[in-house]
């Protein structure tokens, strides 16, 4: 299993875990994981301009997109990038045939972020929710031994 960390000089924090070439990122609304996707492209704007800033970051910032628009699907589609971590917004109102064969054919880990259909492109122990606190980004498993947590939706 890979790690996603990224901590800044203000104490703010995540570490994702990163068990297989998708994960999901799922839950109800309003659970942190829009936040979490502006805060991953905050620490980049940041580390731009100010790499101290940036205590922490496991992965190379160039090698993190985010992905929130149908017009920046059909651009992600058109670069042909290999060896990223992609984290899409909302996958299941944007995704199409084209963006599902790219995200299972390419050579990019992706996060899948979303409500409802994320879930059959990843094992059971990739799909994750995420809860903010006191400025830290906590992932869980939604699933347990094979059982869906009840208090989860995918």
């Amino acid at each position: 299993m890979n790690r996603l960390v990224i901590k800044t000089s203000t104490g703010e924090a995540m570490d994702l875990p990163i068990y297989d070439k998708v994960s999901v990122i799922t839950g109800y609304s309003a659970t942190g994981k829009t936040k979490l996707l502006n805060w991953i492209k905050a620490c980049k704007e940041l580390y731009s301009i100010n790499p101290k800033d940036i205590t922490e970051c496991s992965k190379n910032f160039d090698d993190i997109l985010i992905i929130t628009t149908k017009e920046e699907c059909k651009s992600l589609l058109l670069a042909g990038y290999s060896h990223k971590i992609i984290f899409i917004d909302r996958f299941n109102y944007i995704s199409n045939e084209e963006l599902n064969n790219f995200v299972i054919n390419s050579e990019n880990i992706f996060i899948l972020v979303g409500h409802g259909n994320t879930a059959n492109f990843a094992s059971q122990d990739a799909i994750l929710g995420v809860r903010y606190e006191k400025g830290e980004y906590h992932f869980y498993q939604i699933y347990e031994n094979g059982i869906l947590n009840a208090t989860d939706i995918i």
